[in-house]
């Protein structure tokens, strides 16, 4: 295979999303739960006020500061303190190969960059009044922004992922609330304990995070067709209620159905999901 042939089977295998893009100024004081990797861009912020991300457990604290980018893999549990004298522009972003593994995993670690100009083209980008031409350029520019913290392991992951090319196919097309670790291990003919090691090792992620992310994906591609609102996705997707799959969304994504969908209205669900 030629390096030109070898870019194109690449570019094929990432799946580039953005879910959420909002500016914030919050008060928020503790753990960040996301489904997503979240790219935090300070635009505001005086020196004074109390802002920073450290990893859960432990770790070195990263303050927020004015002008400065930081990538936090969806993987990685980290504790966030925000004021609202911090004003940032926010990302919620999935970086796939192929629909299994994210390209950051549980070992990348925060990532911080320092760039005045970035920020200025973000800000241009994202008042541009032709909506397609700025969803065209977000994308860009963030994918070009993040090339250089693509982590070493991610051409590995690339390998590998025939390997397990038939067990995403069959996670897709099973997606349900009901899929669970050990059907995946049963499909492969291994024991449980054994797949989750050699997954976990192979793709830098949990069977359960993979499973959660293809349930989520699903749901918030349904999300943008009309239909009757919670209890059709909960009904769908094999939930008990609609409160447990109200309960699983605010886990994977760090936002409630109704928090979600006020932050991206053009959504047409239905307002019963604002009883939840």
């Amino acid at each position: 295979m030629t390096q030109y042939e070898n870019l194109a089977t690449l570019t094929r295998m990432l799946d580039f999303r953005i879910h959420m893009v909002d500016h914030l100024n919050i008060d928020y004081r503790g753990p960040i739960v996301c489904g997503f990797n979240v790219l935090s861009a300070v635009l505001k912020n005086d020196g004074k006020a109390e802002a920073w991300y450290q990893e859960c457990g432990g770790g070195e604290r990263v303050r927020m500061k004015p002008h400065h980018i930081y990538l936090i893999p969806a993987s990685r549990k980290i504790f966030a303190v925000r004021t609202p004298e911090v004003r940032t522009l926010t990302v919620h972003f999935e970086l796939r190969l192929l629909n299994g593994p994210d390209v950051f995993s549980e070992k990348t670690p925060i990532w911080e960059r320092q760039d005045e100009c970035f920020l200025e083209k973000l800000e241009r980008i994202v008042t541009d009044p032709n909506p397609m031409r700025a969803a065209m350029a977000l994308k860009g520019a963030l994918m070009e922004f993040l090339a250089p913290a693509i982590p070493e392991d991610a051409l590995e992951k690339t390998r590998l992922l025939p390997r397990y090319e038939p067990l995403f196919r069959y996670a897709e097309m099973h997606c349900s609330a009901a899929l669970r670790v050990a059907d995946l291990a049963d499909f492969l003919h291994l024991r449980a304990d054994q797949f989750s090691r050699q997954f976990r090792k192979d793709l830098g992620m949990t069977p359960k995070a993979f499973l959660d992310g293809v349930l989520l994906r699903r749901i918030l591609s349904e999300m943008h067709l009309p239909h009757p609102g919670l209890k059709y996705s909960a009904d769908r997707f094999g939930f008990p209620s609609e409160y447990a799959l109200s309960r699983f969304f605010k886990r994977t994504t760090g936002f409630s159905p109704r928090e979600y969908l006020r932050r991206n209205s053009h959504i047409p669900y239905s307002d019963s999901a604002e009883t939840v």
